[in-house]
């Protein structure tokens, strides 16, 4: 048996629990089997979509809840209990640490008029549930429900008996069972959210721009522009637009609900507009790819890597420059170079690099701007970023080439906490599809960091297959911007050459040390062709390589190098020998290391 406690608040309208989907009535629907198989690594955030078009926004409260699927008993599948169906695809807000995500919220990009789905407690145990609905920041109403006490999944819905003013809605637990004294309010799972959607219509408006001519239709049809250059579609229609320039014209690009110039395909949540550009062939034109730069969270003071930004003259006449600027809220924490010069030729292209040095925690925005004689101008790039108090360093982290099954040395990254107060870290861990192949192998971190002080996670990287291998370490803490990565990247090869780096320590100048060797092993099951075996790098004339390698290397097989080191000069040499071949990951490298004295 269900019981039921009925909690209703309403603020700006008149709303209604439901504890069944006959009751709610609904007419959409969002399976979250669109997330991924059974046991999914899920975001904090993620996109989805119902069967009827709305777009969804998944919020959690941190990384690593699962896509779940259903099954009558554990461990066939992720998920065990009475009340959902086998079979069903879940969103299961547990985290890397036994904790929980929740609560779990639901930001649609249409309004609804009702919401509701399955849930239950990951804990044993009678629980409660409650679902808030909101309108912006307004909560609408909240609805709550307790299950029996076993702990079986109950339904839970909330409808807006006024229309379709429902923008967001947040499922949680208010209590859970206690059957091991460990009762997580954020670890719970939720079914299919099922939605009651207006079955209105939306205006879509076209507009033409530029010094150019063109027109513009839809599919499905509607609008013929110039001519008829507005309609309305029904609610989740994706309507396709399709240019075509006159002649003596260029297409130039969407703006608005479509951006760049490829197709322009539009979802009719709301009402949306589009321009078109059209620029006449004998005029400049301006093409900036991307057109957007997010430079993620950075320690505030500290400076970002550089981003780029192609400014393109895509015309057919020569394009004048008169300015290229920051502008914007936070300009000054965006700094800016070019290779641009006052004119560019048609066809022609510059680059603009930016980077992002946060004053102060907290998202920054700024544009890059652009002012010259083409339609359009000034052109702008948006950028942004967050300033945050958490500094992770070094970021990114590259780990080199590889042979698989082999694993890297230790490289360390230090989190440095340059606030004034005291950070809690919730977790830490290696997230994204390859996250296996960068293990971590210790931490100095705890669940709290004091003003000022740092610590570190060490990694390695050991490759499961050949070619770009790729992840990220994760911090997720109460600082801004979080979670914090620093993206990870390494190659994986058949080639497998030891040791990582020779030192040769001190020789007399003028000496030839003794021998070092370095072994190449093909670890793959194909023979590998190699193009040359050279010495590289700083001082690569103080040292001499001999070989056994022929231009083949079978599968298994192994082949020596010989190096030694004769040092012309005193202090520190070095050079890098490079062996170039056609593994994954070539050329292979071994560092060389030695002080002439």
């Amino acid at each position: 048996m269900v019981l039921l406690s009925l909690a209703t608040v309403a603020w700006s309208d008149t709303t209604t629990g439901v504890t069944s989907k006959a009751s709610q009535g609904p007419n959409d629907s969002v399976p979250w089997s669109q997330l991924g198989a059974d046991g999914t690594i899920l975001a904090s955030s993620a996109s989805a979509t119902s069967v009827g078009g709305v777009a969804v926004n998944v919020g959690l409260a941190g990384p690593n809840s699962t896509a779940s699927a259903v099954c009558a008993a554990s461990p066939t599948c992720s998920w065990s209990g009475t009340g959902f169906a086998s079979g069903d695809q879940l969103i299961w807000t547990s985290d890397a640490s036994a904790g929980g995500n929740g609560p779990l919220k639901l930001m649609f990009g249409t309004s609804v008029s009702g919401a509701g789905a399955l849930i239950q407690a990951d804990e044993p145990g009678q629980f409660t549930a409650e679902i808030q609905a909101f309108n912006g920041v307004t909560l609408l109403g909240s609805f709550t429900v307790k299950s029996n006490t076993n702990g079986d999944a109950v339904y839970i819905g909330i409808l807006d008996q006024t229309g379709s003013n429902i923008t967001s809605v947040t499922f949680s637990l208010t209590a859970c069972g206690s059957a091991d004294a460990n009762c997580v309010l954020s670890d719970f799972a939720v079914d299919t959210v099922f939605l009651n959607v207006s079955s209105g219509s939306f205006g879509l408006s076209l507009t033409l721009a530029g010094t150019g001519a063109g027109t513009v239709s839809s599919s499905p049809a509607g609008i013929s522009c110039p001519g008829t250059c507005s309609a309305n579609f029904n609610s989740g229609t994706v309507v396709t637009l399709t240019e075509t320039a006159a002649a003596g014209s260029t297409f130039a690009g969407w703006s608005g609900a479509c951006s760049g110039t490829g197709t322009c395909s539009v979802t009719m949540s709301a009402a949306k507009a589009v321009t078109a550009t059209f620029n006449s062939s004998s005029s400049p034109a301006v093409t900036l790819t991307p057109t957007s730069l997010n430079f993620g969270a950075v320690a505030t003071g500290v400076t970002s890597a550089i981003k780029t930004v192609t400014l393109k003259n895509s015309g057919k006449a020569t394009l004048t420059i008169t300015s290229i600027a920051i502008t914007g809220t936070n300009s000054g924490d965006f700094p800016e170079t070019n290779t641009c010069t006052s004119s560019l030729a048609a066809g022609a292209a510059c680059i603009i690099k930016v980077q992002f040095k946060p004053s102060a925690t907290g998202a920054r925005s700024a544009s890059v701007s652009i002012t010259d004689n083409a339609a359009g101008s000034p052109q702008q790039v948006p950028l942004s970023g967050t300033g945050t108090t958490a500094k992770l360093i070094p970021t990114p982290l590259g780990f080199g080439t590889l042979a698989v099954g082999l694993t890297s040395p230790v490289k360390k990254v230090t989190l440095t906490n340059i606030g004034t107060t005291a950070m809690t870290i919730s977790s830490i861990a290696v997230t994204g599809a390859e996250a296996a192949d960068f293990p971590e192998t210790a931490t100095t971190c705890g669940s709290s960091l004091a003003a000022a002080a740092s610590c570190t996670v060490s990694l390695t990287f050991k490759p499961s297959t050949t070619g770009a291998r790729s992840a990220s370490l994760t911090v997720t803490d109460n600082a801004a911007g979080s979670p914090q990565q620093v993206p990870l990247s390494g190659t994986g090869t058949t080639a497998e050459l030891t040791p990582t780096s020779l030192s040769f320590g001190k020789v007399t100048v003028g000496t030839t040390s003794s021998v070092m060797t370095a072994t190449l092993k093909n670890v793959g099951t194909t023979a590998i062709t190699i193009t040359s075996i050279t010495l590289a790098g700083l001082d690569p004339g103080d040292y001499a390589q001999t070989n056994g390698c022929a231009s083949s290397l079978a599968a298994s097989a192994s082949c020596t190098i010989s190096v030694t080191f004769k040092p012309t000069t005193t202090g520190a040499r070095s050079a890098i020998l490079k062996v170039t071949d056609s593994a994954a990951g070539s050329p292979q490298t071994v560092p060389l290391s030695g002080t002439g004295s």
